[in-house]
Parts: structure tokens; sequence; C-alpha cells
């Protein structure tokens, strides 16, 4: 137990992370935890619909190399995690390119010279552009999509709906209990996969016994997520959560200069992506000339 000194002030705590007075907690490094949620996700909305509905293969693909860069430099993931995982999604789109490519129909390369021969298969020009295009959209959706939540807690994004999308305060807690319900599933998960490991059922090795091991925690995860359910459902009542139209915020979500700075840099994007996108990228994509 500590004591103050004969004539000092009392002592008072400084604001912290979980006080009134303090910031709310971070998301992470870098500037993404500073823009506001709803400004990513319309920009995420914005940039998808430009990727989707480009004819020319090169703007979803400068659009997928933006939201990666942007991803990296607003985050700053650790270089182990982030490498492996760009790895493999280079990888994933290269099989995307060759698979789309193989399934396009005849009408798409006819006419145009083979761009690849391997034995008796040839693959047109006009194919291998068509399997880019379609590589280069889903990876520029998936890479926005995952921009569109970068640095946003659930705390933070039900924050901005309410406040800012004036959307009922019912519907986003809801949805941020349903969020809530992915760590403690995962929790569950690896304690029900350790008591199994204890007695002795692990099941070996290989996607049989993967699959047996899956069927097993089935009714346990069921079980245990109803019981998270419930006592959820009797936490808000006890808390009279929907008794009154309007429920007060603790942190109201600050404006700052990262919205419009964010909203311009995505602009100033999307208009190099449409306009000199091509030129900058064709001389690396195969398939477009």
């Amino acid at each position: 137990m500590t004591t103050d000194r004969p004539g000092s002030a009392p002592h008072s705590p400084a604001p912290g992370p979980h006080s009134p007075a303090g910031d709310p907690p971070q998301a992470g490094r870098g500037f993404l935890h500073r823009v506001d949620p709803l400004v990513k996700l319309g920009v995420s909305l914005v940039a998808m619909a430009v990727a989707y509905l480009a004819g020319d293969p090169a703007v979803p693909a400068f659009l997928l190399l933006a939201a990666v860069a942007v991803h990296l430099a607003g985050t700053l993931p650790h270089p182990g995690r982030a490498l492996p995982a760009l790895a493999a999604a280079g990888l994933l789109l290269c099989w995307f390119t060759v698979l789309f490519a193989l399934l396009a129909s005849a009408d798409v390369g006819a006419g145009t010279p083979v761009a690849l021969s391997w034995g008796p298969l040839h693959l047109h020009a006009g194919a291998l552009r068509y399997g880019v295009l379609v590589a280069a959209r889903i990876g520029a959706i998936a890479a926005l999509s995952l921009l569109a939540g970068a640095g946003t807690t659930p705390e933070g994004l039900r924050t901005a709906l309410v406040c800012r999308a004036r959307v009922p305060y019912r519907f986003a807690h809801a949805a941020l209990a349903g969020l809530q319900f992915v760590p403690v599933f995962r929790a569950e998960a690896d304690h029900i996969r350790a008591a199994h490991r204890m007695r002795g059922a692990d099941g070996g090795r290989g996607p049989l016994a993967a699959a047996r091991r899956a069927a097993r925690m089935l009714v346990p995860l069921l079980a245990g997520g109803i019981r998270h359910a419930e006592r959820v459902s009797l936490a808000m009542d006890a808390r009279g959560f929907g008794a009154h139209p309007r429920r007060t915020e603790r942190r109201l979500p600050r404006r700052t200069l990262a919205d419009p700075a964010y909203c311009l840099g995505a602009l100033a994007v999307l208009a190099t992506a449409t306009t000199t996108g091509h030129a900058l990228l064709s001389p690396v994509l195969p398939g477009v000339p």
C-alpha cells in the first residue's frame, strides 16, 4: 500500500486508453488507424467498382498494387508475416491467370497470335489477356476489401456506424457482438483440440484425420456457442439494451486531417489508374499489348 506525502496533492492517475479522457485504443502502427472507418470503406467500394468495370487489365492491376502498397505502409506489418503472404498471393494470382485463360471461350482468343505453346496446348494472346483481367479483378477486390478494414477495431467501426452513418445502435451492437464471437470460437476450438490431444484422440495425420477431428469438434463448439449467446443476451438485457431509442457514446469519433488526405490520395490513385495505368503496366503484364 502506498501513501501520499504530507502536503502533497492526492495522487490521480493519468488518463489512459480506458479512461473517458484518454484516447481510444489504437488498432496498430501506421497511419490507417487514424482514418475514419467509413472513409476507408467508401473509398474501397468506389475503387472496387472501378476495378470491376474496367476492361483494361492494367487498371485493376494498378489498383491491386496501390492497395497492397497502402496496406503495407499504413499498417507496418512484420516482414516475416508479410513476405510469405505476398508470395502466396502472387502464386495464387498466377494460377488464376492460367486457369481463366484456359477456361476462356474460343472467340476470346480468335484472331490473336499464340502467346504460349506447350505440346498440343496453345494459349492465344486474347485468352491470356482475359485471364490477366479476371485475375487482376479478383486480386484488386480482395486487396481493397482487406484495406477497408485495415487499422480498424470493431469498437471503432461500431462507433462510426452509430455516430456518422446513423445506423440504429441495436444493429451496430448486434454486429459487434457477432464479431466478438470469432475469437471466442477460436479459443474454444483450441481448448477442445488440447483436450482431445490429452485423451489420446488426436487421430493421426492426413486429410481424413483432420476431417474426423473437425467432426468431433462440431457438437462441443455448437454447445459452447449457444452458452456464450445466452450469456451475452442476459448481459445485454440486464443493462437495459434496447430500452431507449438512443444511447450515450463514451467516445465520439473525431475528424482529423487524415480523412480528407486519404480521400485525395485515393482520387489521385484512381485518376492515375484510369489515365496512365495502361502505359505504366502494359510492358510487364502478359498478353496486354
